[in-house]
């Protein structure tokens, strides 16, 4: 499996490097794109590493607060 799909599947947060080695391993018609001109895999990645962004916030949060309580 990829990188890229390994990340995804942990819910770890996908880098820009990650998405472009992806996306050149794809075939012409797998590269769709919307109508903002982002293609549909750019956006499922962005969409992927927002709820990524929110697991990190959560786990240091929650990492600060066993800090401060002394659990």
């Amino acid at each position: 499996m990829s990188t890229m799909l390994t990340k995804m599947f942990h819910e770890y947060i996908v880098r820009p490097a990650e998405l472009e080695e992806f996306e050149a391993g794809l075939e012409q018609h797998q590269r769709a794109t919307g109508a903002s001109g982002d293609s549909i895999l750019q956006r499922a990645v962005r969409d992927h590493n927002v709820g990524a962004c929110g697991k990190v916030g959560l786990t240091y949060a929650w990492g600060s607060n066993t800090d401060l309580s002394g659990v």
